[in-house]
């Protein structure tokens, strides 16, 4: 039996149970959640974000899963931990959010909803529960920062398919500049772990819950690397600079990243340097993010200004090493044990 992406019933009972405890106190009779991460992670139904309206509204007593007949069949097809209403289509003449209230009735206390809903669905709800304070709450998105036993199963998974990626784009680069062939470009490396990743999920678990970004990452090479959120491009790694693969997926919503920098050939001068900055940082990253830190610290200013850059752009990785891929091919030639460049 393969691994299965789906949670048991039994953790969504509990996560209600939890969720309508945290509701009690703050004296909200109706939760409101559009986002999907937070329907996936409160419902287990997986779907594509559009623009027709997929909401869970929990109340003490009921989940009800808002969805359009678009998607009737596909929640069929799903174990949900809530009840199904469905309306025709988006806007339609009977809006969504009109046959909702309709379905709930009055309410007791608040209306309570996640901070990204947006401005005009707020301003319907207003409207549908004139006798109820309309107000944004962080209950669910507070709970989905400490992971329940459940999740770490799925965390672990999508760390061991991430890292498998960063060792499938290793291959490939190791492969073709053994072998004196045409290095690999940005887009075709990305794509290349991308696919390793959706392999590994096709061939050993049950079941895929289709989540937004299932899997990839950031793959840029030599100057391009200096801009980790920009555009793929169709350069080709070349020997002699830095690329970094910064990769990662998710396992039945939960995911996981995995992140290295190589230097494709002999590190110089510039790249132990900068290595040097990264690698201060993320020490300064780990002290104060230590549980027996009293205190974040503040930034540095016996730091020159790049590292405290470095810094605060590393501050939540959780680890990083980098390698030197060989800078030769002859038979046998292995990257580097010892790290010596760059962060993820």
């Amino acid at each position: 039996m393969g691994f299965s992406q789906r949670l048991a019933p039994e953790f969504y009972q509990r996560l209600h149970r939890d969720i309508r405890a945290r509701m009690e106190e703050k004296g909200v009779g109706l939760l409101i959640l559009d986002a999907a991460d937070d329907v996936l992670y409160t419902t287990g139904f997986s779907f594509r974000p559009n623009e027709r309206p997929v909401v869970l509204a929990l109340t003490a007593t009921d989940a009800i899963l808002l969805i359009p007949e678009l998607e009737r069949e596909h929640a069929d097809r799903q174990d949900l931990a809530a009840e199904t209403l469905v309306y025709f289509e988006f806007p339609g003449i009977d809006r969504a959010f009109s046959l909702l209230a309709r379905s709930i009735g009055e309410i007791g206390g608040d209306i309570a909803h996640s901070y990204g809903l947006s401005v005009g669905r707020a301003a319907e709800l207003a409207g549908l529960f004139p006798n109820n304070r309309v107000m944004p709450t962080d209950i669910v998105a507070r709970m989905r920062q400490v992971k329940y036993p459940e999740e770490l199963r799925l965390h672990r998974e999508a760390a061991r398919i991430s890292d498998a990626m960063v060792q499938a784009g290793v291959d490939l680069v190791t492969e073709a500049f053994r072998a004196c062939r045409p290095l690999p470009s940005e887009i075709a490396l990305e794509g290349h772990v991308v696919r390793h990743a959706l392999d590994i999920m096709e061939n050993e678990h049950e079941d895929i819950m289709n989540v937004p970004t299932l899997a990839g990452g950031l793959v840029y090479g030599g100057a391009n690397s200096a801009y980790p959120h920009g555009i793929i491009s169709h350069r080709r790694i070349q020997p002699g600079e830095s690329f970094i693969l910064s990769l990662g997926c998710r396992v039945g919503g939960r995911a996981a990243e995995s992140e290295r920098t190589f230097v494709l050939g002999e590190p110089g001068k510039d790249h132990e340097k900068y290595y040097a900055i990264a690698q201060e940082a993320q020490r300064l990253a780990r002290q104060v993010s230590s549980p027996a830190a009293p205190a974040p610290l503040p930034i540095s200013p016996r730091l020159p200004i790049s590292a405290n850059r470095a810094w605060a752009l590393i501050s939540s990785t959780a680890s990083a090493t980098a390698w030197a891929l060989p800078s030769t091919n002859r038979p046998g030639s292995r990257p580097a044990t010892r790290p010596f460049s760059g962060t993820g």
